[in-house]
Order: C-alpha cells, then sequence, then structure tokens
C-alpha cells in the first residue's frame, strides 16, 4: 500500500512540476489552495492566500498538511499578488492549486469583474475555481475560521459538493457562473458563507471553551449577482425553490410543520422533474411550470400516528406549500432583485428565438412589468418506516 501511494506521489509531483529538476524547483513554488479579496478603506485590493505546506512529524515518517495565511495589498489583484512575491521569499505562486476564491461582501457589491478577469485571461489559473462570497464586510473566513480541519478551503469545497443533497447551495464552478452571469438575465448565483457556532449546546458552561463551542463554516444560501455586481442575498429556502426550478439539484429537504411545535414532517425530494412551458399571446408573458417528484418521509414527529394519515391529503398539503415558497421566492425576485433569478429567460428564447436579441434590461423589464407564472406542483409521498410504528 505505502508502494502504491508512494507511485502516486511520485507521478502527481511528475504533472504538476514538470520540467523540474530538483528538490529546489519543488520548493521554490508557493501552493495556494485558497484566496480571499476585499477592498480596503483607501479602495486598495486586499488579497489574502492559504498556502500549503508539507510538515513532516516527529517521528519522520509521516507527511501533513500545514496551512500559513499571507497577505498583500495591491491596486489590482494582479498587482497585490506581485507585490507580496517581494515578501514571499521569492517563491513562485502555482495557481492552478486554487479551489476556493473568497469574496467579501463589500467587493461583491462593488462588483466582481476583476477578480473574474484575473483567474479566466491566464490560462494557468482554474476557471473551475468555485467563487463564494462571505457574508460580512471585512469577514475573512480563512483567518477567523476555528477548526480541526487542516485546509479551509477543501472543507469549503467539501461543503459545496454536499449541496446537490439539500438544494440549500449551488455546486457552479467559475465558467458555469460565467454563462450564468452572460445568459439574457444577466443573473449568476454563489454560495454565502459564514462562520457560526457549531452547537447550541455552547452556552452550556460545560462546553464553553471547547471544541464544541467553535465556529464552523456554514452555508447561509446564496447572492443574487446582476452584471458582476451583488444585488442581495437569498436565504436556503429561497435557494430551494430556485434550484428546483432550475433543475438544479438531485434531492431537496423540506420540512413541514404546523402551529404545535412537536408536529413536524421531514420530506425528501428525489431528483424532481421541471417542465417549464413558455406562452406569450397578445404581448403577455406567461410560464407555466410543471414539477413532479417522488418524495420520502425521512422524519417524523408528530402527536398523530402516521397511519392514519390521508397520504393524498399530506401530498396536497405538502405541494401547495411549496407552490407557496416558490410563489413568494418568485415575488421577491420581482419586487426586491427587479431581475429574472429563474432564468425563465432561457425558456422563452429557445422557443421565441427573437428574444435572444432583447439586452438584459429588456428582458428584465418583461420579467418585472409583463411576466406571470403558473404553479403545477405534484408530490408523490411514500413512508420510509420500516416498522410503521409509532414511536411512543
Amino acid at each position: 500500500m505505502k508502494n502504491k501511494i508512494k507511485k502516486i506521489f511520485i507521478i502527481f509531483i511528475s504533472i504538476i512540476f514538470s520540467g523540474c529538476k530538483g528538490y529546489y524547483d519543488i520548493t521554490n513554488y508557493n501552493i495556494i489552495s485558497g484566496i480571499y479579496v476585499d477592498i480596503t478603506k483607501d479602495n486598495k485590493i486586499m488579497v489574502s492566500c492559504e498556502n500549503i505546506a508539507s510538515v513532516t512529524s516527529s517521528e519522520g515518517n509521516e507527511t501533513t498538511p500545514k496551512t500559513t495565511i499571507s497577505t498583500f495589498l495591491g491596486d489590482s489583484i494582479y498587482h497585490a499578488f506581485r507585490k507580496g512575491a517581494l515578501s514571499s521569499h521569492g517563491k513562485k505562486n502555482f495557481y492552478p492549486s486554487i479551489r476556493v476564491v473568497i469574496l467579501s461582501k463589500e467587493y461583491a457589491e462593488r462588483g466582481i469583474e476583476e477578480a473574474v478577469d484575473f483567474f479566466i485571461r491566464d490560462p494557468k489559473r482554474r476557471n473551475n475555481a468555485y467563487f463564494i462570497i462571505s457574508d460580512k464586510k471585512d469577514y475573512n473566513l480563512f483567518n477567523k475560521k476555528n477548526t480541526d480541519i487542516d485546509i479551509t478551503s477543501d472543507e469549503i469545497f467539501g461543503i459545496i459538493k454536499q449541496t446537490k443533497l439539500s438544494g440549500y447551495g449551488v455546486d457552479t464552478k467559475l465558467y458555469e457562473f460565467i454563462k450564468e452571469a452572460n445568459s439574457n438575465s444577466g443573473v449568476g448565483i454563489l454560495n454565502v458563507f459564514a462562520l457560526k457556532p457549531t452547537t447550541e449546546a455552547e452556552n452550556i458552561s460545560e462546553n464553553k471553551g471547547g471544541k464544541d463551542s467553535s465556529a464552523d463554516l456554514q452555508i447561509l444560501g446564496t447572492g443574487v449577482l446582476y452584471k458582476y455586481k451583488l444585488l442581495g442575498l437569498l436565504d436556503i429556502n429561497e435557494t430551494l425553490a430556485v434550484n428546483i426550478i432550475r433543475d438544479k439539484i438531485h434531492e431537496g429537504v423540506y420540512v413541514l410543520q404546523d402551529e404545535n411545535p412537536k408536529n413536524k414532517i421531514t420530506v425528501k425530494l428525489r431528483d424532481p422533474k421541471v417542465t417549464l412551458m413558455p406562452e406569450v399571446t397578445d404581448g403577455n408573458h406567461v410560464i407555466n411550470v410543471d414539477i413532479k417528484s417522488t418524495s420520502e418521509i425521512v422524519e417524523y414527529s408528530n402527536e398523530e400516528s402516521l397511519k392514519t394519515i390521508d397520504l393524498i391529503a399530506l401530498e396536497n398539503r405538502i405541494s401547495k406549500e411549496l407552490n407557496r415558497k416558490i410563489l413568494k421566492t418568485f415575488d421577491k425576485a420581482k419586487k426586491e432583485f427587479k431581475v429574472d433569478i429563474f432564468n425563465f429567460g432561457g425558456a422563452f428564447e429557445r422557443k421565441y428565438p427573437q428574444i435572444s436579441k432583447l439586452t438584459p434590461e429588456e428582458w428584465n423589464k418583461i420579467f418585472v412589468d409583463n411576466l406571470s407564472i403558473n404553479l403545477n406542483t405534484k408530490l408523490t409521498v411514500t413512508d420510509t418506516n420500516s416498522t410503521s410504528e409509532k414511536i411512543q
């Protein structure tokens, strides 16, 4: 097994550092796993890099990753990196290793074109990295995160990959985001991350100061960007609604709750099938949305036994509640963002090619002033309790 690992490591080094001749060539590189971009009060660009180094254990037989944070200031991102090279012991930056780019909220509100351009202009930089937004201004997730996981960028990467199982975020790489932002709506969506307490038990005196009271990385939802500028945020339920319409998830999680806090039904939506049918009649634009999904009850907490509940009535109730959430998000897009966050414009463009000639401003005006939605959701609910017994 050790020989296999050794061979893989040799191949990895050979591919990445092809042309290098020895140890000093390899150590000449600064391996960057992620960067954080912010803007200072005097309009300077601040770039913080999470750098990876290998550290050998005291026994000398095990190598583990160790990260350091380096921060540079400049008039642009490229300028900041160049200035940083003067204080990085002469090491060259290795950009292909970057998996995550964190943008401060203030930077995103001013526009992220510069960061996007920096990554797509040079083929050495990866256009399949993930761009995310930090939920607060001046909030560096690299420096303020307290966790046992060594590489913050790897943790963020892993969380993003799990979003397709909840629908609470988006698995969108940079090149996919650019494609979205260049659509006829001009809208792109990025994840919003924050540091939150790992457990509510942190207020218990026995836990204070311990690992259980540390801050943990979480997705708060997503940010809506129009022409590469952040307009506002969607919470996790609004993000789920948008993801369902955009057919971006494999599974979704939805909790149905009534006035009694003890009565909760958690449903998993499996591979929602969405059909968009646009119509234009006498200048009026209508989007007919048909949603079908096989759903499972994955958690049931209710005073009434599931055996006595009418599943058909439950299906109708969940379908209506999901419709309400989607329509509420649709209304928010019209009134607050005033842009098409669902990419309905793409559906109209496929049926009515002349719409492709419209500018984003023209299409979004139609979306706000002249687009109505007919929503039909049909969920088939099954119970996954193998015992069919109510927990007493």
